[in-house]
């Protein structure tokens, strides 16, 4: 028979491996199955970089560009990304911008949303792009090509015309917590 006192420290010892254990068994039950699972959630923009066909490398959103990109389970895509510091209306007036006010916040920011696919054999998510500052895009699929590194996701676009240019850009994100 144990005395009240031993009773107490067996029963911590039990809860302090059970604890020990826990997160282990957790982070297991966590990990995605999938690869799709692997991109539902929030991620923050880290960086991109642009190459044209003849190897010049541009930032259209200058090199410290800031964004974020959501999945949901759904299928439900999203992603907007911006400038830094772009210039703020003379006009407080959000439909009151001059033409140039108005052209550099449209050159200075990124937005489309719509629903994904994943191919896990191909390496790409396919967006159907419902929606998009560039009108361009709407009704039509972006793919890109994607890897997983830890908690990185890198996207690689499809070449597209940027600035005249035919242009690849590789995007990386950080999942947030």
């Amino acid at each position: 028979m144990y005395s009240k006192k031993q009773y107490v420290c067996v029963l911590m010892s039990a809860i302090a491996v059970f604890l020990s254990l826990c997160p282990t068994v957790l982070a297991k039950e966590a990990e995605p199955k999938t690869t799709a699972q692997r991109f539902i959630g929030t991620w923050k923009f880290v960086t991109s970089e642009f190459r044209s066909s003849d190897g010049e490398v541009a930032y259209p959103l200058g090199e410290k560009a800031v964004g974020i990109l959501m999945c949901d389970s759904g299928g439900r895509f999203a992603a907007q990304l911006m400038q830094l510091n772009r210039p703020k209306f003379a006009s407080g007036d959000m439909r009151g911008g001059k033409l140039q006010e108005t052209k550099t916040a449209a050159d200075g920011y990124v937005a489309y949303f719509g629903t994904y696919e994943v191919d896990e054999k191909k390496g790409t998510i396919v967006v159907h792009v419902e929606a998009a500052l560039f009108p361009n895009w709407v009704g039509q699929d972006q793919i890109r090509f994607f890897e997983f590194s830890d908690d990185l996701l890198t996207l690689k676009t499809t070449p597209m015309l940027l600035g005249g240019h035919e242009t690849t850009g590789v995007l990386v994100w950080k999942r947030l917590s």
